[in-house]
């Protein structure tokens, strides 16, 4: 029965069940084109979930609203439209549809911590440790939350709760490289370069292939007048990314300090030629 649209739909479900996605789509397709144009809201909500397991989440999109269209009061049908919109990277869209889900998100963890990463992603960060604070609310045990609402509050900064939220990342996971960095980097902000500098080489001993480490110890090192120091960690963050001008830029201070004039006017040149709208980098120069 190559037209019967329910064993189609079961045919679909066996691949489906067991990651063949490719199949499954095709199947789906055939369900829709079958019905001659009219919607199957069951097909087409499976088709944008296979879509979707392809990785082609702009497709995944378009079935998900024509599914809208057709069950406009279906709530889940926003919320997987957003993952959607999440992997394409468009948070404002992403928002849009997670605050469709009745007056607020629905009250899940995950919910309200996607919304929180969105907003994070467009620099809303107020609206950001909200939501994240209500996620925690309802799930204190979710920790790497309190890593992210922590840098939030770092880019409010608001050093105090940033700090509170990184050291208890810490308490969670003491293995979590990503939360020692982020704590220096609050210390640096807070003036204290040598409390920052044991944190940011305890991230480094921990993860020693992320350069984001060494440009923390870099600064540490520089705010403790470890020069020297300073200069080989943001060389090994050039040699990872020759277009870390921010990198440049430190290591051009450092030496700087070690009054080696041509080789900082090197470095700050090289971070102005990378990036022409920081006026310190010309005021360092």
């Amino acid at each position: 029965a190559p037209h019967d649209t329910h064993r189609l739909h079961q045919y679909a479900h066996m691949p489906d069940a067991i990651k063949r996605s490719e199949e499954a789509k095709a199947i789906y397709e055939r369900v829709l084109a079958d019905n001659k144009g009219k919607k199957d809201l069951e097909s087409v909500v499976y088709l944008a979930r296979a879509n979707r397991s392809l990785g082609l989440n702009k497709d995944a999109v378009y079935f998900l609203t024509m599914a809208i269209k057709l069950a406009p009061n279906q709530e889940d049908l926003y919320e997987k439209r957003a993952y959607c919109y999440l992997a394409l990277g468009r948070w404002d869209l992403a928002i849009a549809d997670l605050n469709k889900l009745g007056k607020e998100p629905k009250p899940e963890p995950m919910n309200y911590a996607i919304l929180a990463y969105c907003h994070r992603c467009q620099r809303q960060y107020k609206e950001a440790v909200e939501n994240y604070t209500k996620a925690l609310e309802l799930d204190p045990e979710f920790h790497q939350l309190y890593l992210e609402r922590g840098r939030a509050y770092h880019a409010l900064q608001d050093h105090k709760n940033a700090l509170n939220d990184f050291e208890k990342s810490i308490g969670a996971d003491k293995e979590n490289a990503d939360a020692y960095r982020e704590k220096a980097g609050v210390l640096l902000c807070l003036q204290m370069p040598k409390d920052a500098l044991e944190q940011a080489k305890k991230a480094i001993s921990l993860d020693p292939k992320v350069k984001d480490g060494y440009y923390t110890l870099g600064q540490a090192n520089f705010g403790s007048q470890n020069y020297k120091e300073a200069i080989a960690s943001m060389t090994k963050v050039i040699d990872a990314d020759k277009e870390a001008d921010q990198a440049f830029f430190w290591r051009g201070l450092a030496y700087r300090e070690l009054r080696q004039y041509e080789e900082a006017v090197k470095d700050i040149t090289a971070a102005i030629k990378l990036y022409q709208n920081e006026p310190k980098y010309f005021c360092a120069r």
